[in-house]
């Protein structure tokens, strides 16, 4: 889900594709410490129920409210290797092999080229003719048959959803621990903050993780993991949350899933060893796309999506996104439904 900048300043959150590299969080990120603290509420760890160890499926997901108490074990799933994980997906000579970097390096076998060009389309039904090495899409509203119609035009598919808010709307809304659910993101309604902190959380994202792997996706883009920076309603800590966007990391890569990392521009250094690419929203507005070279030097992409006028930012973002080595694309809106501006070659998909 794409952040707006103007209703959330520095916090531009969904995913997608942009090469430019900024973390996401209100713009008020500074000199938070003390409002955390202030409205910080207990951890509220709760104890474990037991849970299926299967991978699930879409009929496994239902949208009755969360569960005030129950919290499933952190080790109910465990890593699959990634040749499995491969051949679970489908994967065969036909893949598409142009966005990928034969110098392996991640949990998921494979790395995305530096150079890859990307289509992000979080609204149902994805436009799957756009030429692009990689698609980034809403990883529960789009079917098996879509990722396999992508994966027979040759390109790579990441599959979003969001790792540090909780969304009332999504099917697996009731397996959300009620002590994990923190203040509300302003500007978006029905979503909500989550403590990192809840080890039930942990549980709830493996799952999502085994749903990525079954429906076909070669990788994720988990979005909002940058809270410990945000008003969440918890006082979660800088090592809170590189602890918890670590079992991410390696938990898609026991899956044989590429993992991006979204924002959180403050832990880049820190986590550049485990991602395998970036993704940013509004770094050239403030000023912040230096900090995301870090990936480009380890030769990984750096997605990043600029909010603007687009012909105003074709003349000023563009040049600098193409130098930095980032894949920058220019919605215009404050949302990602398809429509944009690449900077690469000035082409507006829509």
């Amino acid at each position: 889900m794409m952040r707006n900048p103007l209703a959330l300043g520095a916090s531009l959150a969904l995913l997608s594709l942009v090469h430019c590299g900024e973390a996401a969080g209100p713009g008020d990120v500074a000199g938070l410490d003390a409002t955390r603290e202030a409205a910080s509420q207990p951890d509220g760890t709760a104890t474990p129920d037991d849970v299926p160890t299967r991978s699930p499926d879409a009929s496994d997901f239902d949208s009755s409210l969360p569960a005030e108490d129950a919290e499933a074990p952190m080790d109910a799933v465990g890593p699959r290797d990634a040749t499995a994980a491969s051949d679970a997906r489908g994967n065969d000579a036909s893949a598409p092999d142009a966005a990928v970097d034969s110098a392996a390096d991640s949990g998921a076998g494979v790395r995305l080229a530096v150079n890859a060009s990307w289509h992000i389309d979080l609204e149902a039904p994805v436009n799957t003719s756009v030429d692009a090495d990689v698609f980034d899409i809403d990883l529960f509203d789009n079917s098996e048959s879509v990722i396999r119609a992508i994966h027979a035009r040759g390109h790579r598919v990441i599959c979003y959803f969001s790792a540090g808010s909780y969304e009332n709307w999504r099917p697996d809304a009731s397996m959300f621990p009620m002590a994990a659910l923190g203040r509300d993101l302003d500007g978006w309604p029905g979503e909500r903050w989550l403590d990192v902190r809840n080890t039930a959380l942990r549980t709830v994202m493996q799952r999502r993780l085994d749903l990525a792997r079954t429906k076909g996706c070669d990788g994720v883009d988990p979005d909002n993991v940058d809270g410990y920076t945000q008003m969440s309603g918890f006082t979660i800590s800088a090592a809170n949350q590189l602890d918890y966007n670590r079992f991410l990391a390696r938990e898609a890569h026991a899956r044989g899933l590429l993992i991006g990392l979204k924002n959180d521009l403050d832990q880049v250094t820190s986590l550049v060893g485990d991602f395998d690419f970036a993704i940013n929203e509004a770094c050239f507005r403030y000023n912040e796309c230096a900090r995301e070279t870090p990936f480009v030097r380890a030769s990984k992409p750096v997605l990043q999506i600029e909010y603007g006028t687009i012909s105003t930012l074709q003349r000023t973002v563009c040049p600098e996104a193409m130098r930095l080595g980032f894949f920058s694309i220019l919605p215009g809106a404050d949302r990602l439904a398809g429509d944009y501006t690449r900077c690469s070659d000035g082409r507006a998909i829509r």
